[in-house]
């Protein structure tokens, strides 16, 4: 099942599996109020915080696609040479609950092994908080969806997707494609071999050293960055900054409604960008076919490889300098329009 399918989660399941455990309480904090005031918790620090409980389990998948959730808690998540899915969770505070439940559901006309993974904190003082390490099977697709906590995922070769709603996200060394939806958060993705689709609504994307026929970025409050990306790039922002460096492919699309859009070792045969209210800055190592660069307010700035190009620039309320002549009837195309900002076109180098 494509990473790019989620589903709801909350279907009953057809069958549970029971896990194998393995615990080891490294402190066992004490329950009594006046105790843990006195500091008279034997090995255990005089703080409920610093009680840690960690426990391992194993789940059997039942095929190659499997669906993670969580509550509360970072996460982090590798493939590995194992036959079931490994879990280790690690709680700090006093008297953790503990639910983790297995089962098959319906999804989009398939089915996935469904791994739910939740925690009860009974604390009278203190905290608590929980952390996950998980272990799948090579050749596994996830579908990962978390509440609240940071994710870590790396080493994929099969497919992943990641929903959060309030955490960071980090995905480094895939050779998959790869999809990413957060309410509230950051994610950061390293040397990814496959595509990429990400939409963040409060939070900024860093997209570093991938290879893939495609990157797809949405933010609605945050600022989107690229480098060395090797793919058609389209990637819009209501409120936020887009930067590219090295940043090649058949096409190259950025829109920001609040923003400025800036780029050097930009190679794309089509390019288009556009802002309401937003400097734009082009820097170009290829020639393009098609140039089209629009701000309603503000001021565009293009510099582009030597060619012979058909210019059209147009500022009713600005300045609008260009030291490239137009040449009537040429193959490559440049168009640049802003209401009233200033345009300036010369070549690059």
């Amino acid at each position: 099942m494509p990473p790019s399918l989620w589903y709801m989660t909350n279907q009953v399941p057809l069958f549970f599996a029971t896990p194998r455990a393995r615990r080891v309480s490294l402190c066992v904090a004490a329950g009594a109020i006046g105790l843990a005031a006195a500091g008279l918790l034997g090995g255990c620090s005089a703080q409920s915080w610093a009680a840690t409980e960690t426990e391992s389990t194993d789940f059997a998948l039942t095929g190659t696609d499997v669906t993670i959730t969580t509550g509360s808690g970072d996460l982090v998540i590798t493939p590995g040479n194992v036959d079931r899915v490994q879990v280790t969770r690690k709680v700090k505070g006093a008297e953790a609950q503990w639910e983790l439940k297995a089962g098959l559901v319906s999804a989009d006309g398939g089915t996935t092994d469904l791994i739910e993974l939740r925690h009860n904190c009974k604390t009278t003082i203190g905290n608590c908080a929980v952390s996950y390490e998980v272990t799948v099977p090579t050749g596994v697709t996830v579908h990962l969806s978390t509440d609240s906590g940071n994710v870590d995922a790396s080493g994929f070769a099969d497919g992943l997707a990641i929903k959060t709603t309030h955490g960071d996200i980090a995905v480094s060394h895939l050779t998959c494609a790869v999809g990413i939806i957060t309410d509230s958060g950051n994610a950061d993705l390293d040397d990814i071999q496959g595509n990429v689709e990400a939409t963040a609504t409060t939070g900024d994307m860093v997209i570093n050293n991938v290879a893939a026929d495609h990157v797809t970025v949405s933010t609605t409050s945050g600022n989107v960055t690229l480098n060395s990306v090797q793919a058609d790039v389209a990637v819009t922002t209501t409120t936020g900054d887009i930067s590219g460096t090295d940043v090649t492919g058949d096409s190259f699309a950025a829109v920001a409604t609040s923003g400025n859009v800036t780029t050097s070792g930009l190679g794309a045969a089509t390019v288009a960008a556009g802002t309401t209210t937003g400097d734009i800055n082009l820097t170009l190592t290829s020639v393009p076919s098609t140039l089209a660069v629009k701000s309603d307010t503000s001021t565009i700035t293009l510099a582009v490889p030597q060619a012979n190009y058909a210019v059209d620039l147009d500022s009713p309320h600005g300045d609008v300098t260009s030291a490239i002549p137009n040449t009537a009837g040429a193959s490559n195309t440049i168009t640049a329009s802003s209401d009233s900002g200033d345009i300036s076109l010369h070549w690059a180098g």
